[in-house]
Order: structure tokens, then sequence, then C-alpha cells
């Protein structure tokens, strides 16, 4: 026999699944909020400023650093991270390796050169990955393969491509793992050096689940 639910019961378990379906954009939400936060207590504190390089709208991870995110503040040395940016010539054309939140004071570990890929004659692509424990195995500078999955079928996107980059916050993972098995609902984004064709391949897959197999390292 079914057990009818109270009034307030109901409207727990509404808000209990409200909070399971947004509890990302939450969680996005909050740290903004905090960052925000310290930023404005770091400019009440007083003291003598230093000019420093300072995200003004949010940047994805992989995504580049132009003057319309970025700027140069004056904020209190004595509340700064000692390896704060000053000029915005660091910064700009840079890629982010987390996702960088308005109010943010950017520092070296937050971005990443695409110098080694320019200087090769190759372009860098952002790859969302399906399985976010595949990218606990990789990490920047390894070589990859892409593999893209569609009804049941396997194959192969682009060979002996370079990792830029992963998302700092990647699961970790103590096994091998496979390719395609994890159900997961969230996906995490690689950087990748790639030829302009196998950028092209890559933004054709982008519909279908994606996943690595980590060459070994070449001798």
């Amino acid at each position: 026999m079914p057990i009818a639910l109270t009034p307030a019961r109901s409207r727990r378990s509404q808000l209990r699944r409200w909070l399971d379906r947004h509890r990302r954009w939450l969680a996005v939400g909050f740290a903004a909020v905090a960052v925000m936060t310290l930023v404005r207590l770091a400019t009440s504190l007083g003291g003598p400023g230093r000019p420093v390089v300072v995200a003004i709208a949010p940047v994805g991870f992989g995504q580049p650093f132009s003057e319309a995110v970025v700027q140069v503040r004056q904020l209190p040395a004595n509340a700064l991270p000692s390896a704060a940016l000053q000029d915005l010539s660091a910064v700009l054309g840079r890629i982010a390796t987390v996702d960088v939140f308005p109010g943010e004071v950017l520092t070296p570990a937050r971005l990443v050169t695409t110098d080694t890929a320019t200087s090769r004659g190759l372009v860098t692509t952002a790859v969302r990955i399906s399985d976010p424990a595949v990218t606990a195995m990789v990490r920047p500078g390894d070589l990859v393969d892409v593999i893209a999955a569609s009804d049941g079928a396997a194959r192969l996107v682009a060979d002996r491509v370079r990792v830029i980059t992963v998302p700092r916050d990647a699961p970790r993972s103590s096994g091998l793992g496979s390719f395609g098995q994890s159900r997961a609902v969230e996906s995490s984004v690689v950087l990748l050096a790639v030829t302009r064709q196998q950028a092209i391949a890559l933004a054709g897959a982008s519909s279908e689940r994606l996943g690595l197999i980590v060459r070994p390292a070449e001798r």
C-alpha cells in the first residue's frame, strides 16, 4: 500500500531533488561569491598597494585570457599571493588551467602558455572526455590517442597528440581504467596540441563519447 507523503515531507523531497540537479552550479556560485568576498576584504585591509592582474569575467578551463576578461588593479600587497602576476602581457593569450572567477587574482598556476604547440605549427583545442577518471591517468606532456565511441563501436579520431594541460581537480585513480566504461554524469576537458586537420576531426566528433589511450613514453 503506497504511503502518502505529508506536505512538509513532500516539500523536503522536492528540495532534495532540486539540489541534486543543480549541485554543480550551486558550487560554482558559492566559489565565485567566496572569491569576490576575499578580494573585497583584501581591499579593505589597507596598506601599500601593488598592481596585479585580476579576472573581471569568468574564464572556463581551456579558454584563453583576453583583454575583455582581465585587467590590472591596485590591491593591498599584504593580502596578495606572492606569485600574483602584475603585467597583462604575462596573461593575455594564455590558457586557463582551472575555472577562473571574477575578482580572482591571477598566478602562474592558473594559466599555461601555448608556445609548445605554436612553435611546432600546431594548434590547441579543448576536448571533453566523457569519463573523468580517464584524466587521472594523463599528465601534461603525455602522448595520447583520442577515441570516439558511438552505438557500441569505437574509432580513432586523432593519434599521437600531446597533452598540454588537464583539470587540476581531475579524480585520482589507482587502476588503469578503460575507455567508455564509466557512467559518471560529469566530464572533464583536456587541452591538446593537434594539427588543424585533427582539430577539425575532433570538432566533428564532439557529440560522441570521447576517451583517451595513453601511449608509452617515447625513449
